[in-house]
């Protein structure tokens, strides 16, 4: 006698909700990293801006960091428009050793990085630990 094969039916439900939550929970972990990183921004700008010479001050005025809400992300600039920030930052002229790396915004930005770490992962964490999702339909 032949045995018959089971006939198995399987029923997804709830999966555009699951990949309408999943944009919404994206969006939200980008806003919410997006300003804790430019927190840390803000924390990095003021060590640099302490970091640096002075003799005028304008080196130090030029360290700006910035949050790209747009972009979803955060930066530390220093220099501007001044002609000499490449100079005082890398040197490689007039006595002044070449530093690849830099003297202040790239060596204080690596020393930065846990925190940098720290701020995307909580906003992940807590954006994730907020999330309600969608209910699928019957």
């Amino acid at each position: 006698m032949a045995s018959r094969k089971p006939v198995i039916s399987v029923d997804v439900k709830g999966l555009s909700q699951l990949k309408a939550g999943t944009e919404v929970l994206t969006e939200r972990i980008g806003e919410t990293a997006g300003e804790r990183l430019g927190r840390v921004a803000d924390q990095a700008g003021g060590d640099v801006r302490a970091a640096v010479p002075r003799r005028t001050g304008r080196f130090a005025a030029s360290v700006q960091s910035k949050l790209a809400k747009s972009e979803k992300r955060a930066s530390v600039r220093v220099g501007g428009r001044l002609p000499y920030a490449g100079w005082l930052e890398f040197g490689g002229t007039r006595g002044r050793p070449y530093m690849p790396r830099g003297r202040w915004l790239y060596p204080i930005a690596l020393d930065a990085e846990p925190q940098v770490v720290h701020a995307a992962d909580r906003a992940a964490k807590d954006e994730i630990g907020r999330m309600r999702w969608p209910k699928p339909r019957a």
